[in-house]
Parts: C-alpha cells; structure tokens; sequence
C-alpha cells in the first residue's frame, strides 16, 4: 500500500483542474487507490464523496504559517508541510507526492513496489549540484557549496533531482521529511533566491537517507508544457461538464479513450524567441480595454 498525496490550495482554479486529472489518471491505471489532498479548499472536492479519496482540510492561515521559513515566504515549502501531515497521521505507509501538473499513462505498481522495498524516488535527476547552469544555480552553490548546513555535507559530486514526484519509503519517513524541511530554511536564509531550496533539500536528504531512484515509465510531469495540457485538461472537463459525466465515467474515458500521446510533456523554448516575444510585449501594449458598466 502506499499513499498518494496533493496538495491543492488558494484560488487558482487550473490548479485544482489539474488535481482532479492527475487523481483520475492514477485511478484509470490502479484503481482505488488511496489518495490525499491536502487543501485550504476542501468544497472543490465535494464531487470525489464515495470515492478513495481524503481530504485533510486546512486554514488559510496554516497555509500562510506553511509558507514562512523564518526569514522570508517559500512557496514551495507547504509541499513539505504537506508531507509532513500525512507521515505524522501514517507513519508505517510510504507516500507518494505528485505535483498537480502530472499524469499517470501506465500502472505505477513498480513505483509502488520500489517505495514498500524502501527505495526513495524523484521525478528525474537534473545535474550535479556543483555543475548546473543556470545563473540562480551558480549562485546557490557559490553560496552553500562544500559546507555543512543542518549536519548536512552539501558535496559536489550530489545530484540536483526534479521534486514534480516524490516518494518516500515508510521506514524513518518523518525524520527525513522535516530534516528536508529545516535544511531547505536554512538554505533559503543563506541565499538571494530561494525557488529550488526544496528542490535541493529533498535532493541531498533522500539521496543520504535511502536509495534514490528515478520515477519513470508510469507518470510523466509536464511543467514543460503547462500551457499546451492546461488547455487540454479544461477541454476535458467542459466535454464532461457537457455530457453530464460521473467521477466514474471520466475515469472510463482516461483509461480507454485519452491520448495521452497527442501533447508533447515538454518543450524546449528557444531563449531568444522567448526574450522577443517578451519585449513585444512589452514595445506594443494593448491600446485600450473597454468594460461594462455595473450598478
């Protein structure tokens, strides 16, 4: 058994839009299996009653108290909080967290496998630590490289993982979430920017605390092409909405009708074009905005 988790909160909507088909996708390929939400909006889930879902409802507040570090707000840390919730209420289960933009093409019962025989996954190994590119990356390791942060060696020869998925065995599963969790404050107080401290603190604690492994062959993450699958998600809903579709039914059309093939996960942006298309945006505004007159 393993628990899957979300984590959905705040007023976007495409974030929850991108929940429910994450959630489905999973139920398509295994069916019933236990998955968490942990959300500051549990009335966007009423339509998943009678399924294997649970919502964990939580404040606003908590959400905001989630989100500081001590020294600044971190969006990213509510993922760790979020673990964290769901390891203290199920201690003796391995969880999986997915970030809402992913999908389940095939079975993850590997994946499943892997975490019950106490090997640690992430979504995908990025590069080591000391050797990424970007200027942020630079930076970071200019600034926490080869020191010990948390009693935690910061070593260059440690690997940079993608945190889009993220499975943590049962075994010692709460000591590490909040090692993470302190490591990635203290980084983010030692740094300018903080947006992969999380990322990086995941990285480093799995990597020393278990065997770490990639996530593949069942989930694909597609923050690569956020654009091209929130389009098709929204399509996907407005057809159910339509033709009145059960929780049930949308799952039976994943599972037999969806071409999870049709829409590249990721894009590689050229640089200049993005560059260019910001700036004309910028040279040529629109001219004007009419609005209606209310009251």
């Amino acid at each position: 058994m393993v628990n899957v988790l979300y984590l959905a909160f705040g007023d976007k909507l495409s974030i929850y839009s991108q929940t429910f088909f994450s959630m489905q996708t999973l139920w398509a390929v295994n069916p019933e299996t236990s998955i968490h939400v942990v959300t500051d909006c549990p009335q966007n889930f009423i339509r998943f009653q009678g399924t294997s879902l649970t919502v964990h409802a939580v404040s606003r507040a908590t959400i905001k108290e989630w989100l500081w570090t001590g020294s600044r707000s971190f969006i990213f840390r509510a993922k760790q909080k979020a673990i964290e919730l769901l390891v203290e209420k199920e201690p003796h289960v391995p969880v999986l967290y997915l970030d809402s933009d992913t999908f389940f093409f095939a079975p993850m019962d590997s994946l499943a496998a892997s975490l019950q025989a106490g090997v640690a996954v992430m979504h995908e190994r990025e590069g080591m630590l000391a050797r990424l590119k970007s200027k942020t990356e630079k930076h970071v390791w200019r600034r926490v490289g080869n020191k010990v942060v948390e009693g935690v060696s910061i070593a260059p020869d440690l690997y940079m993982w993608n945190a889009g998925v993220l499975g943590i065995p049962a075994k010692e599963a709460g000591q590490a979430v909040r090692l993470a969790t302190r490591l990635s404050d203290t980084l983010s107080s030692l740094v300018k920017r903080n947006h992969f401290m999380e990322q990086m603190a995941f990285s480093i604690v799995l990597h020393n605390a278990y065997t770490l492994a990639p996530a593949k062959g069942c989930v694909a993450h597609y923050w690569g092409n956020k654009q091209g699958w929130d389009e098709e998600i929204r399509s996907f809903y407005l057809r159910s909405h339509m033709r009145r579709l059960s929780v049930a039914e949308e799952v039976e059309l994943l599972r037999h009708d969806f071409n999870f093939g049709k829409i590249p996960y990721r894009i590689v942006q050229n640089n200049t074009a993005r560059r260019l298309h910001a700036k004309v945006d910028r040279w040529l505004p629109n001219k004007g905005e009419e609005f209606v007159k209310v009251g």
